[in-house]
């Protein structure tokens, strides 16, 4: 129908193209995809040719009353805040049923990625192939299946370790799930699912909101920029796109894996001035570059470089 009336599709993908194989796959020629991460356009660009292909990073959301007024950081109630589900990543793999060569082949390459801040799931997965005499050549879309699996246990794994790493701090998770964390050092304070709203809504009673998103080696999560527009400030995995946009210690607490980060945290928690300064700073960041109308912008730049190159 879109070829037929001559109308382009824009299709915002917020995950990894292994998660969308079949979208992917179906062909027509007016369609824009968009990917919220470089190494997913690169990836894309690699195993679907032939599609307009764009990187336009997520944008932030925030409750309109908190994002015209924001409440002060030494006013806010949630020291520090996260929003998102959990899975055991060991109960996770329990649940997929797969044969023991391929759970051995999934726990692998996510151990790869583990291993460093560097290590996307495409370059595990050929480090993985290596090892078995292969190269990437090898990485065909017979082993998305086993890709999807190993980049979901990586994500859940590296929830599990960052959420007990600060366990012994005053966390708020908020979120389905909880309830199968094992190891905390002190009980979380755990609040059940919330809708979009009411999560921007808390956002706005955070001090920090932390964002877990390790699996965007060169791009960034609507967590970051949400934060920011919400007047707390933003804590989340360094990557190449954030490193470009923001600087650490200014705009928000940028953090590695190596990182202490509990240590890090726990300092700054003690100097309210500190954090108002990087909120602040964040906040007039974000708004200038980070909100959804400049993500609608480059959208529509999208579409008409699209319509140029017909």
């Amino acid at each position: 129908m879109y070829d037929m009336i001559r109308l382009p599709f824009v299709a915002f993908y917020v995950d990894h193209p292994i998660h969308h194989d079949s979208r992917l796959r179906y062909a027509f020629r007016y369609q824009v995809v968009s990917f919220v991460d470089q190494d997913l356009v690169d990836f894309a660009n690699a195993h679907y040719p032939g599609k307009f292909v764009v990187f336009i990073p997520h944008g932030g959301s925030a409750d309109p009353d908190v994002r015209d007024n924001p409440v002060p950081i030494h006013k806010r109630s949630v020291p520090i805040l996260f929003a998102g589900s959990f899975q055991d990543p060991d109960a996770f793999l329990q649940s997929v049923n797969a044969p023991e060569g391929a759970l051995r082949q999934i726990k692998s390459i996510a151990e790869i990625m583990l291993s460093g801040d560097h290590v996307n799931i495409r370059k595990a997965t050929v480090t993985f192939l290596q090892t078995l005499g292969m190269g990437e050549e090898d990485l065909t879309p017979d082993l998305f299946p086993i890709m999807r699996l190993a980049e979901l246990y990586f994500r859940f794994e590296c929830r599990k370790r960052l959420i007990l790493s600060l366990s012994n701090l005053p966390v708020t998770v908020c979120g389905n799930g909880w309830g199968q964390l094992k190891g905390a050092k002190k009980p979380l304070n755990s609040l059940p699912a919330k809708s979009f709203a009411e999560t921007l809504r808390l956002a706005g009673d955070a001090k920090i909101f932390l964002s877990i998103a390790p699996f965007f080696r060169q791009g960034g999560h609507e967590r970051v920029f949400s934060a920011m527009l919400s007047g707390a400030v933003a804590a989340a995995d360094r990557s190449g796109y954030l490193d470009r946009i923001l600087s650490p210690g200014i705009h928000y607490i940028g953090y590695r894996s190596t990182d202490p980060l509990g240590d890090l945290l726990a300092a700054v928690l003690e100097d309210p001035d500190k954090l108002q300064e990087i909120a602040s700073e964040g906040r007039k960041q974000a708004e200038a570059n980070h909100t959804w109308t400049h993500r609608a912008v480059a959208i529509l730049g999208a579409v008409k470089e699209f319509l140029h190159r017909l």
